[in-house]
Formats: structure tokens, C-alpha cells, sequence
């Protein structure tokens, strides 16, 4: 081994990585974890990202995790830098993200004792976790072998179905600046091997063949790589597909729009009596309440059991990002309509026009508005991240679709948190202009994460939809505690002014109060560079809440003449 312990012990952990897939990695700053900031950045094959807060750094990575379909590392010195990422984990974890959290660690010695900047860092992150490696200190008694092999097994079992992520935590003893070992590029690189996955054509097709009456339902999250194929089983089984907005469907296969309105007026003898779900669940709450009634196939990444209904008798462990590639096990045929098919399209093209008609005529301006005309204001060449809470429900219920551009939500956990920061990351990895909607209380929770903008010059433009508090509450139960105590506990109004956000990184700032004034903002924009923040006063959220639930009712007896087309 030529230079010193620490320094070759870095670099062939990042070669390891390297070699493993990583090509990009968001680094905080830290003194503890100097060894691989510098072995990071003097890799030629990882671009380095840099990020202040650890917190929006992970939401960072997890995005260019998304955008590049490979393992992102994100490093970290220790203490409670390294608890800062425990939001991002989680959702890599249960939304899928291959993240590889380097952690940088105090030795053994330093460990309860007092010293600074020390936690047990050790499994930090639990059961989130796929795997955790507790590294040794970096000494002459590793071999240089060990720290390869250690960066490989760690950006492979990130990125290994289903993706998710793993901690490398390597405690260092000072001095933190390494001596890099010579002549590092010439060495050879470690090979690789991927495993391929097949799917059960058989178990599925026994499940849903014969059965008339049942319905593919798509999950929230992108299943561009298994769109022909979901076309193709629907026309076999002669079954509607029911796409949440998150899976790129929508205005690219036949699928059912308003599902989640018609679920949830769905009358006893008319709901199906099987379900195929691609994918992970739904947005739509009703959706899920159905399939934890229905006999269900799940077909999903390989070791992803995701059935929060507990209703799947079927497991089918697919490649979904590479499904249209496998070949088709029966011979192609003409698309063939069934009855039932028909009929939900049927229902589907009555519910879109009754609820135009609807947000046509609504008495103020709907935090929903911008879902209804998405496809008329983004530009072919935009990425769209979709926050939690409201704007992914308004999306849901009132997108019905493009082939112009991509949606993108964080559904794993479903937090509000790192919205922006993870958007902001698909963008860098993608090279697109980012339009990012998102209600105030999730912009205000990531406002760290706009760093990105002015580092690396991204360009975002953010719709904020602004109804002064945490309006999904008002749709709730919680709704009906007495009013001091909701506002108080749940409503959380701040009264904050958000164009201080704008000044903070020389972004530009318009606020606005009707529709028309906002698809204006919007479209002027994103025909400019930087950070673009359009906030969008919207209806209170008591009279927003009021209008949903009789739109609902509206729709549900306007269509209850027709559901006899179903039985």
C-alpha cells in the first residue's frame, strides 16, 4: 500500500463507489468527513454537489437518485449532521431512491465519553435502513481491497430491487487530510454482475383471466417502463386502468381519470371483484379503501412487499422500469373493448365533463385550478414536482393528462418536508427546468433548499399555493374540534411574508389572487432563468374544504342514474 492509511483507505472507497454505479454525490460541509469530501471531488467520474443543510442535502440526493436511476452518495461529518437526514432516508426507504449515506464518525475511543460532535451513529437509522456497515478505522491492517469492495456492495445494495437506502458510517481518527496514494487511476477497476429479474406471466394471468368485472390500478409513482404492457393486459382481461397522476399514464394509455371521485361514489354492486395494482398504492384514499376490500395481484419490485390493505393474494416481482422489454408471452391481438371497459370510460368522460363544468362555475379561485389546466401552462420541456398534503390530492382529482411532460412526487412517506430539495435534484440530474407546486407550509419547511439554485445554477419556478395553513385538516375529521383549538393545533395559519424567500436567493417574486393572474406568472416565469416564486392566495380553507365535499355529493347523485351501466 503506497501513502498513508486514511488516504488510501478514502480513495478506494470512492473507487469502490465509482465502480458501483455512483456518478454523483452532495456533499455538506464537515471536518470529520474531509477525507471523503476530497476523495470525492478528485474522483473524475462523480460530479460533486454542495449543499449547508444536511436535511434538504438528502431530499438533494434522493432526486438525482430518481432523475439518474443509479446510487447517489451524500456525505456527512458527525453528530447530529448525520440525524438531519433521517427524513430523506425514510422516504428513500418506503418511495424507493438508491441513497448512500457516507457517514463520517469519531473513533471508539471518543465514543460516550463526552467528545463533541458524537452520537451513536450506528444504526442510526433502523429498520429504514436497508443495510448499515459500521467500517473500521482506516489503518494499515485493511487491506485496500476491503475499502473497494466496501464502496461496491454499498452503492449496489442501494440500487438493488427495490432501491433504497444504506449507511456507510467510517469512524476517523485526526489528522483528517489524508496523503492520497500514487499512481490511483491506473489501478483496475472491479467488475460488476447485475442479476436479471423475470416476471410470472402465469400467476397473473390465472388471477385475472375469466374474471369480467375487475380493474388494473397504476400506483404513484412512474411506470413509463411498463406502459405498453399495462395496455396490452388491460385489453386482454378487458379491464379499465385507474392511474394515479404520479405514474405518467394519464394521456398516454386509456386509462380513468376521475377514478378517485367514482370510487368514492361507487355503489355496492358496482365496485370490481378483482384488482391488478402495478407499482406502489395509490394517491387516491378511496382506491386503497377498496383494494383492502377486493382480492388483489400485486406486481411490484422485486422484495418490495407493499400492502398496507393486506387484501394480495397474488405477488408478481417484476423489473417495472424495463417491464415493455420483456417479451410478450401471448400472441399480439386487435385491442378489444369489453363491456365493462366501455362502461367505466363512459363514466370516466361524464364525471371529467360534469367536473369542468364544476370549477368553471365555482364561486372563488380553487387551490385546485392549477391541476385542472396544468397541460395548458407547462412547457414540453419541464419536470413537474408535486408536493403532499392538498396539491397532490388537487392533482389527483383533477389532472386528466399530457404526454408533454413528467410528474414527480415524494409518496414514499408522504412528508411535506424536502419537496424542494428533491425536485430541485431531478432537475440537476435531468438538465430540465423545474416547476415545482407545493402548498405554504411544505415551501416553508424546505426553504433551505434553495441553495442549489444559486450554487449550480438551476432553474426553478414554484407555484406555491398559498392558503395560509394546513389545509388538508379542514377535510378531516379534525375539522370538527372546536374552532380555537383546530386553528391552533391544526389549521396552523402563520401570516408569513414568502417574499423574503426570493430576496434570500435572488429569485424573483410575484403574489397573486386569481387564476388567471397566476397561469400569467407561471408562464412568464418559465421563459426566464433562476428562481421564479408565484404566490397564489387562494380560497380560505374552511370554504375550500365546504366546496369539495359538495362537489362530491353533487357529482355522486348527478352520476346515479348512470351506474346502471355497470351492473
Amino acid at each position: 500500500m503506497i501513502g498513508d492509511p486514511l488516504g488510501d483507505a478514502a480513495a478506494g472507497l470512492v473507487e469502490g463507489l465509482s465502480a458501483g454505479g455512483v456518478r454523483a454525490a452532495v456533499v455538506c460541509p464537515g471536518s470529520r468527513s474531509t477525507p471523503f469530501a476530497l476523495a470525492l471531488d478528485r474522483h473524475p467520474a462523480i460530479r460533486v454537489w454542495m449543499h449547508l443543510d444536511e436535511r434538504s442535502a438528502a431530499y438533494f440526493a434522493l432526486g438525482l437518485a430518481r432523475g439518474q436511476r443509479g446510487p447517489v452518495v451524500v456525505l456527512t461529518t458527525s453528530g447530529t449532521a448525520v440525524g438531519n437526514l433521517l427524513p430523506a432516508v425514510l422516504e428513500a426507504r418506503h418511495g424507493g431512491g438508491a441513497l448512500v449515506v457516507l457517514s463520517a464518525d469519531r473513533p471508539p475511543e471518543l465514543r460516550q465519553v463526552g467528545a463533541p460532535q458524537t452520537i451513536d451513529q450506528v444504526n442510526l437509522f433502523g429498520s429504514a435502513a436497508k443495510a448499515t456497515w459500521d467500517l473500521p478505522v482506516p489503518d494499515r491492517a485493511a487491506p485496500r481491497a476491503h475499502w473497494v469492495m466496501a464502496g461496491v456492495r454499498a452503492a449496489q445494495t442501494a440500487s438493488s430491487a427495490p432501491a433504497g437506502p444504506v449507511q456507510v458510517n467510517v469512524p476517523v481518527r485526526e489528522p483528517l487530510v489524508p496523503q492520497w496514494p500514487a499512481a490511483d487511476a491506473q489501478r483496475p477497476r472491479p467488475s460488476v454482475a447485475r442479476l436479471a429479474r423475470t416476471t410470472d406471466w402465469g400467476a397473473l394471468d390465472a388471477f385475472a383471466a375469466g374474471e369480467p368485472r375487475g380493474v388494473i390500478v397504476a400506483g404513484a409513482d412512474s411506470l413509463l417502463g411498463a406502459r405498453s404492457t399495462i395496455a396490452r393486459l388491460a385489453d386482454r382481461w378487458g379491464w379499465p386502468v385507474w392511474a394515479d397522476p404520479l405514474s405518467n399514464l394519464r394521456g398516454r394509455i386509456p386509462t380513468i381519470a376521475t377514478f378517485d371521485w367514482l370510487a368514492r361514489a361507487l355503489p355496492q354492486e358496482c365496485r370490481p371483484a378483482k384488482i391488478v395494482r402495478v407499482g406502489p398504492a395509490p394517491t387516491s384514499k378511496a382506491a386503497n379503501q377498496l383494494m383492502a376490500q377486493v382480492p388483489t395481484a400485486v406486481v411490484d419490485a422485486e422484495g418490495s412487499w407493499r400492502d398496507p390493505g393486506g387484501s394480495a393474494v397474488v405477488w408478481v416481482p417484476a423489473d417495472l422500469e424495463a417491464w415493455d422489454d420483456e417479451p410478450w408471452p401471448w400472441p399480439l391481438q386487435a385491442s378489444r373493448r369489453a363491456a365493462w371497459q366501455q362502461a367505466w370510460t363512459h363514466l370516466d368522460e361524464l364525471a371529467a365533463a360534469r367536473l369542468a363544468s364544476r370549477i368553471a362555475d365555482a364561486p372563488g379561485d380553487l387551490s385546485s385550478h392549477w391541476a385542472h389546466a396544468l397541460a395548458s401552462v407547462v412547457p414540453a420541456d419541464a419536470l413537474v414536482m408535486v408536493g403532499n398534503s392538498l396539491p397532490v390530492r388537487d392533482l389527483d382529482q383533477w389532472f386528466a393528462g399530457s404526454q408533454r411532460f413528467l410528474l414527480f412526487g415524494n409518496r414514499g412517506v408522504s412528508g411535506i418536508d424536502g419537496v424542494a430539495s428533491t425536485g430541485l435534484g431531478l432537475a440537476a440530474a435531468r438538465g430540465q427546468r423545474l416547476l415545482l407546486v407545493v402548498g405554504d407550509l411544505s415551501f416553508i419547511h424546505d426553504v433551505n433548499g434553495w441553495l442549489p439554485v444559486r450554487l449550480g445554477g438551476l432553474a426553478a419556478t414554484v407555484l406555491v399555493a398559498n392558503n395560509d395553513g394546513g389545509g388538508i385538516f379542514n377535510t378531516l375529521p379534525q375539522a370538527g374540534l372546536p374552532p380555537e383549538s383546530f386553528e391552533r393545533l391544526f389549521g396552523t395559519p402563520h401570516g408569513l411574508e414568502l417574499s423574503g424567500v426570493a430576496t434570500l436567493y435572488g429569485g424573483r417574486y410575484e403574489k397573486t389572487s386569481t387564476w388567471a393572474e397566476t397561469a400569467a406568472a407561471l408562464a412568464a416565469g418559465q421563459r426566464q432563468g433562476g428562481l421564479e416564486i408565484v404566490d397564489w392566495h387562494t380560497m380560505p380553507r374552511p370554504g375550500y374544504a365546504a366546496w369539495l365535499a359538495e362537489t362530491q355529493a353533487w357529482l355522486a347523485n348527478d352520476l346515479a342514474e348512470v351506474w346502471h351501466a355497470l351492473v
